[in-house]
């Protein structure tokens, strides 16, 4: 037991202190005790209080509620905006600044105060229970309402910015929507000719799906159709050999498959996705790419790799990606890449090649090409020895070690003109094509 405590104080150490004298951050013991007492209301204690008496006219006090949490959570994405979104953060991966900047400490008392709404926002299932709506206290509703305060709170209290307050950010957004809805709909019968656009209300709410960190082995069966952005990260996904991943989901847009070890992607297991744009593979422990995987992505923008396994390109997977624009394979193992698959890349927009242990002999010359037209930085020999560190697009023949210089083969010129078969591949140059 003193070990289990001695952990937890060590663990609790690595804490942001700049958010530690805030109200519910000293202790995560407090808030579980919250949230426990919360669920214990609404589904035991609350309808036994309210069996023998008449359901609570509540409707002066919903119209203030909701208008308060419209104006609370405008507040809440203008600090957002102000602390980083506008004024300082790329859109990308933006890392926390732990420091005590105006702006950093901006961004800790915003993401406090979201954290702080969320257990506001528990009064929602008690209004349900004091007016005998019990109906509308549904699994989905409740699960919203008591994890997500306490996933919020150790983001918070751990990491209270960058990239993870984008996620707060959009949900303020969606709830000053949802809120207004809302409190119009609560002012009365006056105002229901205002309300044409509830049928929206429930597509922006479920727009997004977050299952990540959840120890799923399989990916839920139970999700509307209608989602447009799904988070499957940190999980522990098994990837289907002979189906699809994912059920029939016609307006997903967005797909995030990152950080679940030793994903094996076989053919054509995103085939029904055929709205997806954007689809996160990274650091999966990727190490090879069936020529069919990607199979009826034809509107997929922007395709994620890095921080896999990845040792060739192979050319056969991105045939199917005709509206690719941005391919990130950052930090994987590629040494080399040949001719035909730059004149591939040659259709992709924005390629991220940064961080793979490139070596710099006469067979990276026409890579030293590709990236002196691109005008990519940042990309790096890592073999030979006297090379290392230095920018491949810098080098000359010469450094390359070419007795001749090289050009690329100018048979290929865009996808469309690129047929491949299992005979072909090999006339071709497509290497190390992974069949299943």
């Amino acid at each position: 037991m003193e070990g289990i405590v001695t952990m937890y104080q060590d663990f609790m150490k690595k804490a942001d202190p700049r958010i530690a004298d805030y109200p519910l951050m000293q202790s995560p013991f407090l808030v579980m005790g919250i949230l426990l007492g919360y669920v214990y209301f609404v589904l035991s204690l609350g309808p036994r209080l309210m069996a023998n008496r008449k359901p609570l006219n509540l409707k002066k006090f919903m119209v203030l509620y909701n208008f308060f949490l419209v104006g609370l959570s405008l507040y809440i994405v203008y600090e957002f905006l102000m602390a980083g979104w506008l004024t300082g953060y790329t859109w990308r991966c933006d890392p926390v600044d732990f420091s005590q900047d105006p702006k950093a400490l901006r961004m800790v008392s915003v993401a406090w105060l979201f954290v702080f709404s969320k257990f506001i926002e528990l009064t929602d299932t008690v209004i349900f229970v004091l007016r005998k709506k019990n109906e509308q206290v549904t699994f989905l509703h409740l699960f919203h309402h008591s994890v997500l305060p306490w996933s919020w709170w150790w983001g918070a209290k751990f990491g209270p910015g960058g990239m993870g307050s984008f996620h707060a950010m959009i949900n303020s957004m969606v709830h000053v929507v949802m809120y207004f809805y809302y409190g119009l709909s609560a002012a009365g019968p006056a105002f229901q000719k205002y309300l044409w656009w509830k049928k929206h209300i429930t597509a922006i709410q479920l727009g997004w799906a977050n299952c990540s960190g959840k120890n799923l082995q399989h990916a839920p069966s139970s999700l509307p159709r209608n989602i447009t952005s799904l988070d499957l990260s940190f999980n522990s996904l098994v990837m289907p050999h002979h189906r699809t991943l994912l059920k029939h989901f016609p307006s997903l847009q967005s797909l995030n498959l990152s950080s679940n070890a030793k994903l094996t992607l076989s053919p054509a297991v995103f085939s029904n996705l055929g709205a997806l744009r954007l689809l996160d593979l990274s650091s999966c422990s990727i190490t090879h790419i069936h020529m069919d995987t990607f199979k009826g992505l034809g509107n997929l923008h922007t395709l994620l790799l890095r921080n896999n396994s990845l040792q060739e390109f192979d050319v056969p997977f991105l045939l199917p990606l005709k509206a690719l624009f941005h391919l990130d394979l950052q930090h994987n193992a590629l040494v080399s890449v040949d001719p035909w698959s730059l004149q591939l890349l040659e259709t992709v927009p924005q390629v991220l090649l940064e961080g793979n242990p490139w070596a710099c002999d006469c067979s990276a010359h026409p890579l030293q090409q590709w990236l002196r037209r691109r005008r990519a930085v940042q990309v790096t020999c890592v073999s030979p020895p006297g090379l290392r560190g230095q920018e491949i697009a810098a080098l000359d023949s010469q450094d390359l070690g070419c007795q001749v210089k090289q050009r690329f083969a100018r048979e290929l010129t865009t996808p469309q003109n690129i047929t491949v078969t299992e005979n072909n591949s090999k006339l071709c140059g497509f290497r190390g094509v992974h069949k299943v």
